[in-house]
């Protein structure tokens, strides 16, 4: 859910999508956690996953009520559901994930279903 990038420039996908360029992503997380301020703390530090190590670049905790959790993550990797496996990882459990960044390109107010031509 969130921003997706839609081009037919080969240049702009390879730009956006190769690791080398480290274009960061940034995503809201809804979850839940029995531990939530450990659980950040851990991401925090860095988790090892199957696939190596990941440290996230930034951690905003949005909101923390009880054992739910709102926070911002921004990545510059690329793997697979990454911020999915790190939040299995730790114990949060998601309710939505939103990726609102990908490199300068931001959702912004952009309605769900709409879409704004760069």
């Amino acid at each position: 859910m969130g921003l997706v990038i839609l081009t037919n420039d080969g240049n702009l996908c390879y730009q956006l999508t190769h690791p080398k360029f480290e274009h960061k992503k940034e995503y809201i997380v809804h979850g839940r956690s029995k531990t939530p301020e450990a659980a950040l703390e851990i991401i925090r530090r860095g988790v090892r996953l199957a696939d190596g190590p990941i440290k996230v670049d930034e951690l905003v905790v949005i909101k923390i009520s009880h054992q739910k959790i709102e926070f911002k993550v921004t990545i510059h990797e690329g793997r697979n559901h990454l911020v999915r496996r790190l939040c299995a990882a730790v114990g949060i459990e998601l309710d939505s994930l939103t990726r609102v960044r990908i490199g300068d390109y931001e959702l912004e107010d952009l309605a769900p279903g709409k879409y704004r031509q760069v």
